[in-house]
């Protein structure tokens, strides 16, 4: 690897520092400021994420339940587990706690990311300032949810690759492929084959020292293979959640009309699931299932969690979704018009201000002001969204959809996404090469791709909280080309100034 040009960015310079000491400390003024007018940590997920199993059993079976828990990756479950074991009463402050520190630690992260690339101090400084004071990540860092620490640790894996990059330390190689593990272990988007990807991906242009890389991932990539491997020999499903054909169902079959789905099951086409919502509770698949045999795993066996919520990780879910995965494939082959709907209304759900999550509700009530005007001002949202049944398709209703989403947001992201691939492909072309920042915004590159495509191919309706873990990364590219027209700026200012002085000579 020392054969490689790898040009290092001094992050401990004063000015780095001082950049990243400003970011923390507006953080920490503006989460008192968001507590003042309301804002608290909301711990309502406990009795309605479908993604968590029954709290009772995370205090009570937590290992157990956890080994036996195939419709998620364990880690969010794990954590919540070991809060409730070990807060009983107050684990909503000590939730809330965690949150805080994750939520300073993406601030200064995200700085240092912005610098690392070659994004000035002063420009790292606003564009992060911009992003903590955005509603999205207020409302997401005080919500039980996944999205926040998956977001916190994609941006914390940056730092660790460039580290990397920099140093060759095989300590910092190693952190980097555990933070991307632990990632895979909360959430089910990011896939093992996502993990190969970016591990592919360092070996290319590091192929001589590969043994040493495939060493520095190895314990990492066992971790992730375990998950798999054990969900193979128990439930036989190589993955980390078994709710794909529930998940697809919604973006293919359900793109059908009613009347569509059900002349299909009339033929024999479709089964009666096509007509039944996926994600509903078992008693209304039961008349169309085999008899469900117990297992005497509370965590399978349970319909409904203590709270009266359904249970999505019953063991007859595995059977439900893998014949929703069957509708769709069918519908996919012969309606492929319908699977191309769906993914144009994904896209229309990502390009929404994360903001509007309808989870996030009960802290959104107490910024509503700040919300609007934030959707207005940044993204260009100048029409509060409402949705009208059979309401006419004419050229009015497009451009009205555009300003319900965000018309900065419907233009912007398309933008980034291809300015990030454009971004990535002159850093390599560029003479001499400089590894660590090339595979930098690779990685970051990578990234965005991966959660703009694969969200979108594979799940309708929430697209927008999807789109929130990579916001940080296209903030980044939108940095990079403000940075840049600075630099253009400042050196057309310069050569008016020595022209006018020039002038003045003669």
């Amino acid at each position: 690897m020392n054969s490689l040009n790898t040009h290092s960015v001094n992050i401990s310079r004063p000015s780095h520092l001082r950049a990243l000491l400003y970011i923390a400390i507006i953080f920490v003024v503006t989460r008192y400021l968001f507590f003042g007018v309301g804002v608290r940590f909301d711990t309502s997920p406990l009795h309605y994420s479908w993604q968590l199993l029954d709290p009772s059993l995370l205090k009570n079976d937590l290992l157990r339940s956890l080994f036996y828990l195939h419709s998620q990756p364990p880690l969010f479950n794990l954590y919540v587990g070991i809060i409730l074991k070990a807060f009983p009463i107050n684990f909503a402050f000590a939730f809330h706690t965690v949150s805080l520190l994750s939520g300073l630690i993406l601030a200064i992260a995200l700085g240092s990311v912005m610098i690392r690339v070659g994004i000035s101090p002063t420009l790292s400084i606003i564009l992060v300032s911009a992003f903590i004071l955005s509603p999205t990540p207020i409302l997401y860092e005080n919500w039980l949810f996944y999205t926040y620490p998956v977001t916190v640790l994609l941006v914390l894996s940056v730092i660790f690759l460039h580290q990397f990059l920099l140093t060759q330390k095989t300590s910092y190689g190693f952190i980097f492929f555990l933070l991307l593990a632990l990632i895979v272990l909360l959430r089910s988007l990011f896939h093992i084959v996502w993990f190969l990807l970016l591990l592919l991906s360092v070996i290319w242009f590091y192929r001589t020292h590969w043994q040493k890389i495939l060493l520095t991932a190895l314990i990492p990539f066992l971790i992730i293979f375990s998950l798999y491997a054990k969900n193979l020999l128990v439930f036989g499903k190589f993955t980390s959640s078994t709710w794909l054909g529930m998940s697809i169902s919604k973006l293919i079959t359900f793109s059908l009309s009613d009347e569509e789905r059900q002349s299909l099951i009339e033929l024999g086409r479709l089964s009666p699931l096509a007509m039944i919502p996926p994600f509903y509770p078992l008693q209304s698949y039961k008349p169309h299932l085999p008899e469900i045999k117990q297992t005497n795993i509370p965590a399978l066996d349970q319909e409904k969690k203590s709270d009266g919520t359904p249970n999505f990780n019953h063991i007859a879910y595995i059977t439900i979704s893998d014949q929703y995965l069957k509708d769709a494939r069918y519908v996919l082959l012969h309606f492929p018009r319908a699977y191309i709907k769906g993914i144009a209304r994904a896209f229309s759900f990502f390009v929404l201000p994360a903001s509007g999550y309808w989870y996030l509700e009960k802290n959104r009530q107490h910024i509503r002001r700040w919300d609007t005007f934030y959707k207005r001002v940044f993204f260009g949202q100048f029409i509060t969204p409402y949705w009208k049944k059979d309401e006419k398709k004419t050229v009015s209703y497009y451009i009205k959809k555009i300003e319900m989403s965000g018309v900065f947001l419907v233009i912007g992201i398309p933008f980034l996404f291809i300015y990030s691939i454009v971004a990535t492909i002159k850093a390599f072309l560029q003479k001499p090469l400089n590894p660590a920042y090339a595979l930098t915004l690779l990685f970051l590159c990578i990234n965005i791709v991966y959660v703009t495509l694969i969200s979108n191919l594979i799940e309708l309706g929430e697209n927008y909280r999807f789109r929130f873990v990579i916001e940080p990364f296209f903030l980044t590219f939108l940095g990079l080309i403000l940075e840049k027209a600075i630099q253009k700026l400042k050196a057309v200012l310069v050569i008016t100034r020595l022209a006018s002085k020039s002038r003045a000579l003669f």
